[in-house]
């Protein structure tokens, strides 16, 4: 009888048997790119899923904890991206490979392929807390397309940070009038009460394929709210991380644009003071930034960086020069102040242009004004607090039409540093740049002429750098060339035979160099290149006749001279 029922229930073993191998077989076959094309979506999640059981039995991967997309890469190639719906990371969390690409064609699975790239597996304190927040309604029991969390914590709160609308990004326009790109719930674990911010997630140009991107930690974006309560709120604990860890710390919250940031999983409360007040020390940082989860404060987790706490001489400055400036208080401007011992430097940028003065300490008069081309700044989502302004010291151009107290302050710094009163600005060509901290005056000399007795001495500086902010001068006087009445003399009759040989003064194109010889004068000006023979052309001045000539190089720099040996390469042709 039970041999009977053996041989009954046999096929039905045997059929069962060859499926499972069947079914094994068609997910582990090699497919052609051709092949993976005429595939469904659905077919080649399977063959992803097939591979990844294959390569990596050690991972049992709940599908339900990740969005699956699939993309046909511009390469050829047919990926499969597990991207994690809810991440949780804690402070032990070391690791950001929360997801996995599964490449269909080349096979290759990341991050699990490379033992340097570690891959996070949920505990069970992970899942008890997610489990926890769906239940309470706080996150969707099912996965939502296009939707991403990320769950932090502390003994008091729980940081819902969620990134939304991911792949149907307008990538014409930062905004999106239907979903916020990012949004952060704050929910008390003692009372269950919660606060809600949301922004526009400023990073929408970055790749659509894998995410991964936007999961960085200096990468943020400036939070509202739709309840002032709210904002009180959070800035009142900040406040109190404040007092807990710096109590020494005295804040004035009228100098500071206070405002609320987020990245894809903390919460910042960041003090950006309006009026800066440059110190000696390069390091120091005006602004402050609480981590309302973590309760760090920047920049005193760092100790080498300094955080600038104003003197009472500063304050007695910015309250001067606030009855002479617009320096206005509004989260768009920025206004920063340097000085010396005769002036103040004030730089005001806002979003359309840049300001700059120079205010007499003497009389407290404006001598100087001068509106540049914005430096764009927008520091409101720069948590590095230092590398922003590091970027800002760009020099541009002057477009002052009145630089003459320029002038004037130029020749005070260079008779301070003992350049005077050998320096006639009439002798120089000047140019002036100008950043938020200072103003370059560049003094590059019209004829530099290089006199026989100098020959052999090492090079002399002929140009100027001078700082009109700090007062310095990058040229040292002692190594500096300064013409005797006999160089002014000689100079002047080169210049006088140069513009007769050239038929007018006007074909001089300064600056020009002189460089004696024992019997002549060589001579470059700055429009030596001659285009039509694609060539260099040099003057010499003989010292006897006083006749010039002009000299064409025997070697053509651009085009090769004929006796230069054949290229190498030859054309070959039908």
């Amino acid at each position: 009888m039970i041999y009977k029922q053996i041989l009954l229930q046999y096929p039905l073993i045997l059929f069962l048997l060859l499926n499972t191998l069947c079914l094994h077989a068609q997910n582990t076959m090699e497919y052609s790119n051709e092949a993976l094309q005429a595939k469904s979506k659905t077919e080649l999640i399977g063959i992803a899923t097939a591979l990844l059981k294959e390569k990596h039995p050690e991972y049992i991967l709940n599908t339900n904890d990740f969005n699956i997309r699939v993309w046909n890469t511009n390469y050829g190639s047919i990926k499969v991206i597990f991207t994690r719906a809810v991440r949780y990371v804690n402070s032990n969390t070391a690791v950001t490979n929360y997801d996995i690409s599964i490449d269909l064609v080349s096979k290759e699975i990341l991050p699990l392929d490379d033992p340097d790239l570690p891959f996070y597996t949920p505990s069970k304190e992970a899942d008890k807390t997610i489990a926890a927040l769906k239940a309470k309604g706080l996150l969707p029991k099912s996965n939502q397309p296009d939707v991403e969390y990320t769950i932090t914590e502390n003994t008091a709160y729980h940081l819902i940070s969620c990134f939304d609308n991911l792949y149907e990004i307008n990538k014409n326009s930062i905004k999106n009038q239907i979903h916020p790109y990012l949004s952060k719930t704050l929910v008390s674990k003692k009372t269950g009460d919660t606060l809600y911010f949301k922004g526009h997630n400023p990073f929408y140009y970055l790749s659509q394929i894998t995410f991964k991107h936007y999961y960085q930690e200096h990468l943020f974006a400036v939070l509202t709210v739709k309840k002032s309560a709210d904002n009180d709120a959070i800035i009142n604990m900040a406040v109190s991380i404040l007092k807990e860890k710096q109590p020494e710390l005295n804040l004035n919250p009228n100098d500071y644009d206070i405002m609320i940031l987020g990245n894809y999983k903390d919460l910042i409360v960041k003090y950006r003071r309006f009026i800066r007040f440059n110190t000696s020390d390069k390091e120091t940082v005006f602004d402050l930034a609480v981590n309302i989860i973590t309760k760090e404060i920047s920049p005193f987790n760092t100790p080498e960086i300094a955080f600038y706490t104003p003197t009472s001489s500063n304050n007695k400055a910015i309250k001067t020069l606030q009855k002479l400036l617009p320096l206005e208080q509004s989260e768009h401007i920025e206004h920063t102040v340097s000085e010396n011992d005769n002036y103040f430097f004030v730089t005001s940028i806002y979003e359309s242009v840049t300001k700059h003065y120079f205010i007499s300490k003497k009389n407290n008069e404006i001598v100087w004004t001068n509106d540049a081309f914005t430096l764009q700044f927008n520091n409101r989502e720069d948590l590095s607090l230092q590398d922003h302004y590091k970027r800002m010291h760009g020099l541009f151009n002057v477009t002052s039409e009145n630089n003459k107290p320029l002038e004037v302050m130029t020749l005070a710094v260079l008779n301070e540093k003992q350049f005077s009163p050998n320096i006639k600005l009439d002798d120089y060509s000047i140019g002036y740049k100008i950043n938020k901290d200072e103003v370059e005056v560049t003094l590059t000399r019209l004829v530099t002429f290089v006199p026989l007795r100098h020959k052999n001495t090492p090079n002399l500086d002929y140009n100027l750098k001078v700082n009109l902010v700090e007062k310095t001068v990058a040229e040292n006087p002692k190594h500096f060339y300064y013409p005797t009445d006999a160089d002014l003399v000689t100079t002047k009759l080169i210049e006088t035979k140069l513009a007769d040989f050239l038929e007018g003064a006007d074909k001089i194109y300064y600056p020009i160099e002189i460089i004696e010889e024992p019997d002549f004068f060589n001579i470059k000006h700055s429009g030596r290149f001659k285009l039509g023979a694609y060539t260099n052309i040099t003057y010499r001045m003989d010292k006897k006749t006083k006749r010039i000539v002009a000299v064409i190089p025997t070697i053509n720099p651009i085009y090769p001279n004929p006796a230069m040996q054949p290229s190498p390469y030859k054309e070959i042709k039908d």
